[in-house]
């Protein structure tokens, strides 16, 4: 048996893929493609005839809206409703059990707003969006002015009631990552888990076979009823991108229109065609790296070092410390976790600059990046209902192929092997039976057919997606008559609300404003590849300037790097990417410099310094004498200067990378102390 070799089922197969916002869909699996292939087999011939919906019952019944109020401070001019859509559980049961889907309505300022609102489909499946729905809001309300937004909590999920989590589980995973679990229980542990929690959702009244893409597509169209709109415009994103194909499938003269960003194609069989997109995302990181005369430079033959870490890695594991939402913890990586923590930098497009840093890295010894990539698994457990997503799950990826299908589909992995399902339940016929014993909803032969349909649709993918590719894309728009596909360079899942998602958003404004017409594209010409980041580079290159600051919490005042982020506390990170360590600080104290030294040893960074700070000479500026000391944080230096000013020690302290060091050192550290004053 493999380490996390069962149960986790959906819940750590998919995990390692979720996205901090719940917009992930995982995908796994087997053969070698290169990145420019179209997906496998069979883009699919459209039809004439548009897919059928599914017969409908002869029972009815009136969906109601029950106002209610709104989870989150609206922002300010908006007028938000909030409340709960009553629908049945299961339509082809009795209609009088009912669950309350959780919505709230953000609605347009414009003096006249168009008629359809938009509804957003969040990803997982299992995403909550309600409760976040403010953010989306700010991203999208600049673009889409005329028309109401509508956000809403899928069954099973966020504030929708029941809400199917689990977590029992989202418990054990970070027991398992803090080797709290014995190898030999981990497998009857993960079992007993997740059937613990589906006897609790069953004692609790939920038909766990009631949550699939079919049913929150009806979903969809009982909330556009009980609100009052006639059309809708969808959008979604990764599994909200299933979901709204189910809509334009089941429900087609309700939809006006459909943005599908990051897609995954309702036939997709990710579980099967997993390795494929994951070698593709990896194969355009090697790529373009190699374009890159810098990259390619600072890290040569990447293909061969991050393939040969996998190796060494699996033989040699290494222990990194990482971070849950409520304690740090330290845990082993191996090739297999390392690929995946890889695979997250690619996911994430903020991530995909120091994505090629990050492994080289690892093979110097530095493990900094990898355990806050490492990090994000746990992250990603809050915000999921894992329950939902094991019905879904299940119903829709599972019991659409064979054991033998799956068990045939790893035995040809090669090198992007294990990633994810083979590590977690050992065989197919595992994996069977956990969805079997958990109760999801039986195969259903039009949950695994192509959507065929003229419905306008925008179609989004990023060009480093590792787990819904261009070729999704391409596969969805070849059933689309009416459909526009742009791949957009540099990004990875859901670009429409990641770095690019100003140029993206504007594509879907105008593209919403006229479906059928040829839609804006102008600023994906101004977007670069991804300007990887190159270690010494930003220490050694560009002119670092400085600005005023001013204190008056600690009483100090001097000058910081141009640009360089408050953080709070009087520090200012360089945050040139998101993981950059790189930060300069100035406080005062009453303390004297003993008790100031003692304080940092312990509670810098909330863990203390490596050790204790070294005395490393004096300098003398603006009449103070600093006394100067070096010393490590996980590895990385630390230089700090003390000195006396009346009755209270100002300090200074720098955290660089050990690259950078001697630079930042001389054209950072040395300004700043040179400058700061105590305020008159």
């Amino acid at each position: 048996m493999k380490k996390s070799q069962i149960a986790v089922l959906i819940v750590l197969a998919v995990l390692y893929l979720v996205v901090l916002c719940g917009l992930g869909f995982a995908v796994y699996s087997t053969t070698t493609r290169t990145p420019d292939q179209p997906q496998a087999a069979t883009l699919p011939t459209p039809s004439l005839t548009p897919s059928p919906p599914p017969t409908p019952t002869e029972e009815t019944y009136n969906p109601v809206f029950e106002p209610g109020e709104c989870p989150f401070d609206p922002p300010a001019d908006v007028t938000v409703e909030c409340g709960y859509v009553i629908v049945p559980e299961a339509r082809a049961g009795d209609l009088d059990d009912t669950i309350r889907l959780a919505v709230a309505v953000y609605h347009s300022a414009s003096d006249n707003p168009a008629p359809d609102p938009v509804i957003y489909l969040t990803g997982g499946p299992g995403g909550q969006d309600v409760a976040q729905s403010d953010y989306y809001y700010d991203k999208f309300a600049a673009q889409i002015l005329n028309r109401d937004i509508i956000f809403f909590d899928q069954r099973g999920t966020g504030l929708s009631e029941p809400m199917l989590d689990c977590p029992e589980i989202k418990e054990l995973y970070l027991q398992n990552q803090m080797h709290a679990i014995p190898a030999s229980e981990r497998e009857p542990r993960y079992t007993e888990t997740l059937m613990a929690c589906r006897d609790r959702l069953v004692s609790e009244g939920a038909n766990l076979a009631a949550y699939t893409s079919t049913a929150s597509a009806a979903d969809v169209n009982d909330i556009a009823g009980a609100l009052g709109y006639e059309r809708l415009n969808l959008y979604g994103i990764s599994y909200g991108t299933r979901l709204a194909l189910t809509v334009m499938r089941d429900f087609p003269t309700l939809v006006r229109s459909a943005v599908l960003d990051s897609v995954l194609p309702v036939e997709a069989r990710s579980y099967l065609e997993g390795d494929n997109t994951i070698e593709q995302a990896l194969n355009v990181l090697f790529a373009g790296c190699a374009a890159d005369p810098k990259c390619h430079a600072a890290y040569p033959d990447l293909e061969t070092v991050f393939y040969e870490l996998v190796e060494q890695l699996n033989s040699a594991p290494v222990t990194v410390e990482a971070l849950s939402e409520t304690r740090p913890y330290t845990t082993t990586v191996d090739g297999i976790e390392f690929k995946s923590a890889i695979v997250w930098g690619l996911y994430v497009s903020s991530l995909i600059p120091i994505v090629p840093q990050a492994i080289y890295d690892v093979r110097d010894g530095d493990y900094t990046m990898l355990g806050y990539t490492m990090s994000l698994p746990a992250w990603a457990y809050e915000d999921i209902s894992l329950g939902m997503m094991a019905s879904v799950n299940c119903h829709e990826q599972v019991f659409t192929i064979t054991p033998e299908e799956i068990d045939a589909s790893l035995a040809q992995s090669h090198q992007t092997a294990s990633v994810g399902l083979n590590d977690v339940y050992g065989s197919g016929q595992e994996l069977f039976s956990i969805c079997e014993q958990w109760g999801a909803a039986p195969f259903d032969p039009l949950d695994d057919q192509p959507v065929v349909s003229d419905i306008p649709a925008l179609i989004i993918s990023g060009e480093y997606d590792p787990t819904t590719p261009p070729s999704y894309g391409q596969q969805a728009a070849a059933n689309l008559s009416h459909s526009h596909m742009f791949e957009i360079p540099g990004q990875g899942h859901a670009p429409s609300v990641g770095e690019a998602s100003e140029c993206v958003l504007s594509i879907v404004a105008a593209f919403l404003d006229a479906p059928t017409g040829d839609p804006y594209r102008t600023c994906i010409a101004n977007l670069e590849s991804p300007q990887f980041v190159v270690p010494s580079e930003s220490a050694t290159g560009e002119e670092i300037t400085f600005e005023p600051f001013v204190n008056q919490e600690y009483e100090i005042k001097g000058i910081v790097p141009s640009g360089w982020m408050d953080v709070g506390l009087s520090f200012y990170n360089r945050h040139t990417h998101p993981l950059d360590i790189v930060q300069i600080g100035m406080q005062t104290s009453l303390a004297d410099k003993e008790e100031w030294l003692d304080w940092l040893s312990t509670q810098f960074q909330r863990v203390g310094l490596d050790g204790a700070p070294q005395f490393a000479g004096e300098r003398e500026a603006n009449g103070f004498i600093w006394t100067l000391y070096t010393a490590a944080y996980k590895g990385n230096p630390v230089d700090l200067a003390l000195a006396d000013a009346d009755d209270t020690t100002m300090l200074v302290v720098l955290l660089s990378n050990n690259d950078e060091h001697a630079a930042l050192y001389e054209r950072v550290f040395v300004p700043v102390v040179d400058a700061l004053l105590p305020l008159e």
